[in-house]
């Protein structure tokens, strides 16, 4: 069975048969099905909810690059949830989804930034993530934007600005 055959009978509510088949992909590697799998055992869906084999698989599927594993991870760790708390691993796995323009990972190091939540606060970077996100079309990070920009003043959001090319190219936590 194809990944996307296992999504449509997780989609529909046959649990059975997606865990099977992403089982099936997720041993033979497939990222998507490994990150898939994590969700099914985190949130208990067709399986005991099981925080261990969600974190094993989680990190299978982050470390070959999924990026809604890597923020997920990014988050697992931050929190708490599952692993030892650890901030530092936690921003480096957002920042890897963020470095693939997913935009809520964008959104995510925005807000990491602003609260000075694993980083230093710096108001700056929040606003550079936040635009990313915003210009992606993630609502949070267009909130977040809408914040900063009243909260900078004329030299720091040209600042900000200014250092967009950069972070464009090679976004870092």
């Amino acid at each position: 069975m194809t990944f996307e055959e296992a999504y449509e009978a997780y989609r529909q509510g046959d649990y059975a048969t997606a865990l099977n088949s992403f089982l099936a992909l997720a041993e033979q590697g497939d990222p998507q099905a490994q990150y898939q799998l994590s969700a099914m055992y985190f949130a208990g869906h067709g399986v005991a909810q099981d925080v261990e084999q969600a974190e094993m698989w989680c990190r299978k599927a982050a470390s070959q690059g999924d990026p809604s594993a890597q923020i997920h991870l990014g988050w697992m760790c931050l929190k708490g949830t599952g692993v030892t708390q650890d901030e530092t691993e936690g921003v480096k796995w957002i920042a890897a989804a963020a470095k693939q323009g997913l935009a809520s990972a964008q959104f995510s190091l925005g807000f990491l930034h602003h609260q000075g939540w694993g980083v230093s606060r710096d108001p700056l970077k929040a606003y550079q993530y936040a635009k990313l996100a915003a210009e992606s079309g993630d609502h949070n990070g267009a909130q977040l934007l809408l914040q900063l920009k009243t909260s900078l003043t004329a030299t720091q959001l040209e600042k900000a600005e200014q250092g967009l090319g950069d972070l464009r190219s090679a976004p870092s936590g």
